[in-house]
């Protein structure tokens, strides 16, 4: 048996030329330039549907308490039966929010994920506030009613004083 003899060959050098990484970098960066904005907005738009999907949620639920409650909203039935009409003269919302714990199934949804002035209670009982809500609630809606509105976020205009989450709205006369 006899040993090949060695090649006396060197093999290619492998490793990347200056030109080649300074290549290479830039279209990264090109790349990133490009999705980056991208990913941002994409991120911005996520979070207004969360706080979209908290809002239809808590009409969904007041509409689901209404009907275990003869087609009446919290406001509308007094504390005695279970509703909150009572409380409306306080001016406190957080109420209104307490009385249908079974129809929210979780604290988190009377918060938007992009409000972070506010932080999230960790159950519907005595720690919940005001402080707590990120949406209102028109103390005036009827069910069946479509041309008013139930409740919303703090982003809309009308003339309650400020910082108030209790909101009178009323239809416009004609």
């Amino acid at each position: 048996m006899s040993i090949p003899p060695k090649s006396s060959k060197i093999p290619p050098a492998t490793a990347f030329a200056l030109a080649d990484l300074l290549l290479t970098v830039v279209c990264i960066a090109v790349l990133a330039a490009v999705f980056l904005p991208a990913l941002a907005r994409s991120k911005a738009r996520s979070s207004r549907i969360d706080c979209a999907n908290c809002m239809k949620q808590i009409g969904l639920s007041f509409r689901t308490w209404s009907l275990d409650n003869n087609d009446h909203f919290p406001m509308q039935v007094s504390v005695a039966n279970g509703g909150t009409m009572e409380v409306v003269a306080t001016g406190d919302v957080y109420p209104h929010f307490q009385v249908m714990s079974n129809e929210l199934s979780t604290p988190k949804i009377p918060l938007c994920p992009n409000d972070e002035k506010r932080n999230c209670a960790t159950n519907f009982a005595p720690g919940l506030s005001d402080r707590n809500l990120s949406y209102f609630v028109n103390m005036n809606a009827r069910n069946g009613d479509g041309s008013m509105v139930l409740s919303g976020d703090r982003n809309i205009t009308n003339r309650s004083r400020a910082g108030s989450r209790l909101v009178s709205l009323t239809k416009a006369a004609g």
